[in-house]
């Protein structure tokens, strides 16, 4: 399935660590994915030089890939979108990150409230509440959902 970025942010928050600002050249920012090697040129703009200058991204997430900024209360930009690694484009994108006690993930609510997983519990309990709650927004059924999670001892990343 190709890439389609719902420009929520979620799944650049912690690429800092896989992807590197190299050079700032008067023509252009150069990066490189740590991952797989590829090189990263975005040409320099008026534009992209001011949003590049506004660091508040990584007041809250000092582990944000470098190029992402945030450009709405819930829209999130990438500085580099034309130019990014393979390894950006192959991200999975999610609305809801299910973690088991220890931290480690569970599980991922993708859009359209699937649920991707390889944990039996986890699966089951989809299956049987999950599934079933009758919301017709997708907020309120992330809310509920995000509840039953919590009482049966997940933790939930939204």
């Amino acid at each position: 399935m190709p890439f389609r970025c719902y420009k929520c942010g979620k799944c650049c928050t912690t690429l800092g660590r896989s992807i590197t600002i190299e050079e700032l050249t008067p023509t252009e920012i150069r990066g490189k994915s740590v991952i797989t090697g590829e090189k990263i040129h975005t040409p320099r703009t008026t534009d992209l030089d001011d949003a590049f200058a506004d660091r508040a991204v990584f007041n809250q997430y000092p582990d944000a890939c470098p190029f992402l900024r945030q450009e709405s209360e819930t829209t999130w930009i990438c500085l580099a979108y034309t130019a990014m690694p393979s390894h950006c484009k192959t991200l999975e994108c999610y609305v809801m990150l299910i973690l088991h006690p220890d931290g480690s993930v569970a599980g991922k609510i993708r859009t359209k409230r699937t649920l991707s997983t390889e944990d039996p519990s986890l699966k089951e309990l989809y299956d049987t509440i999950l599934a079933d709650i009758p919301a017709k927004e997708d907020v309120v059924w992330h809310k509920e959902a995000r509840k039953v999670l919590i009482s049966k001892g997940y933790k939930v990343k939204m």
